[in-house]
């Protein structure tokens, strides 16, 4: 188990809520919402796979006056991801919460960010070198495509998919941006103000 979010890196706030990662081997026994379930907390508990590939799934809990995330999370596909990610290799899923897809590297920023509390987990202490550039130019390489594509949406006076592709080209930036620089993107809650785009926002 391991905690994540503001609390492990210290920048809580009054209103944070607590990230709890709640780490099983799928190959060996998959954890069972139910015994989430079973705690009796108020709150909702999705199932396995229920927010998606990269997610996978877990719980928005209310203990006592705290909110509470719990993450489900793989150890056989953290594992794995975390050794595509040494050598700069990566996928990016379709998944909930995240416009331009969730890369499978998110889960080793997890790791590599969060505290530990119980159990052992392998993790990276530092953003691999190869994945710094592979993840830029992809990224860059996604901007460059979103950007050339809302020209199209423009010619056909369809104002819906030009912001969709301009939204696009510049998550990607900032993705491409954070990659480059060897910081971790967890989500895109901050993704464009930390990339220094802020200037982007309508």
């Amino acid at each position: 188990m391991a905690l994540g979010g503001s609390h492990a890196l210290g920048c809580a706030g009054p209103a944070s809520d607590w990230d709890l990662g709640v780490y099983y081997r799928d190959s060996r026994q998959r954890l069972d919402p139910g015994d989430i379930r079973a705690l009796g907390y108020a709150g909702e508990v999705s199932e396995h796979g229920g927010w998606g590939p990269v997610m996978l799934g877990g719980a928005w809990l209310r203990v006592d006056r705290h909110r509470v995330d719990v993450h489900y999370r793989d150890l056989d596909l953290v594992e794995r991801w975390l050794a595509d990610a040494q050598e700069g290799k990566f996928e990016v899923h379709v998944q909930g919460g995240y416009l331009v897809g969730a890369p499978t590297y998110v889960l080793v920023g997890e790791l590599a960010l969060a505290q530990v509390l119980q159990g052992h987990v392998e993790r990276v202490q530092t953003y691999p070198p190869a994945l710094r550039q592979s993840a830029s130019r992809y990224w860059s390489g996604t901007a460059d495509f979103a950007l050339a594509y809302a020209n199209t949406y423009v010619d056909r006076a369809d104002p819906v998919g030009c912001a969709g592709c301009l939204v696009r080209a510049v998550l990607a930036t900032a993705h491409a941006r954070l990659a480059q620089r060897g910081e971790w993107v967890l989500n895109e809650k901050r993704l464009v103000t930390d990339a220094g785009l802020a200037g982007a926002r309508p």
